[in-house]
């Protein structure tokens, strides 16, 4: 029964620098999940200013060559009765060209920038999916690993009532063999029993103290785990999808640390 114990007690030692371990790389993968929804959040505001700019320089580069079209037409009309001032037309046909030049600049200055734009959008998204299959993928660890745990600590009761049950039948046994034998012989044995059963019931004691406080301890952590992640909000779907499960995962950890005490 002792070795017993101590082997179940290794093993949630280890469990729990597994789970802590799992717990980090969990917050890290959250972190990196907000990171990179922020950043995408700010390069799809940023898109849609360089698409609204974009479309007022279209806007206006239009105009400006409708403006220039119909001065050239007006400089065709009055050309053959020597109306037109010619130096003066030039220039202005010359600002006009070079005001159309200008906004053609500006519009493919703004066409590249929203290009890279498009491609950096790609490559968060990309990044922002790889955060969330690793989220999902640690979750589904530590839910495993919990189980395993509980499946343990449910095994290690269970053998600490067999062995309680084995030592009530042995008592039995004693007290049947010590009706058959003389009174000095009879107070000698019980005087030695009496050691040997305080002995096992302290052993006993301690051990179902130390399991249960270890246990309640590593429930109570889990449950501020789930805590925390059932208040902090995700964005997208990962975060709807995510929900459920932790919220399925909190309760059963609150069912199992009611329902399993000593």
């Amino acid at each position: 029964m002792r070795a017993r114990l101590q082997e179940c007690e290794r093993l949630l030692s280890a469990r729990s620098v597994e789970l802590d371990g799992l717990r980090k790389s969990e917050a890290n993968a959250q972190a990196q999940l907000l990171a990179v929804q922020h950043e995408r959040s700010e390069a799809q505001a940023r898109l849609k200013v360089i698409a609204r700019e974009k479309d007022v320089l279209d806007s206006q580069l239009k105009q400006v060559r409708k403006d220039l079209h119909m001065k050239e037409i007006y400089l065709k009309q009055l050309g053959p009765h020597g109306i037109v001032n010619s130096a003066n037309d030039e220039n202005t046909i010359k600002s006009l060209h070079d005001r159309i030049d200008a906004l053609q600049n500006q519009v493919g200055v703004l066409t590249n920038e929203r290009d890279q734009m498009h491609h950096n959008t790609a490559e968060l998204s990309r990044h922002y999916e790889t955060c969330r299959l690793e989220f999902v993928n640690t979750r589904d660890r530590i839910q495993g690993e919990l189980s395993e745990a509980v499946m343990a600590r449910d095994a290690a009761l269970m053998r600490v009532k067999e062995l309680e049950n084995d030592v009530s039948v042995l008592r039995k046994e004693l007290c049947q063999q010590q009706s058959t034998v003389p009174v000095a012989e009879e107070v000698q044995d019980m005087s030695v029993v009496s050691y040997t059963e305080e002995d096992v019931r302290r052993k006993m004691e301690e051990a179902k103290r130390v399991l249960d406080a270890e246990w309640q301890r590593k429930f109570d952590e889990e449950g501020k785990v789930v805590d925390s992640m059932m208040k902090e909000k995700v964005i997208g779907d990962s975060g709807s999808k995510i929900r459920p499960c932790l919220h399925f995962l909190y309760l059963r950890i609150k069912k199992s640390s009611k329902g399993n005490r000593w």
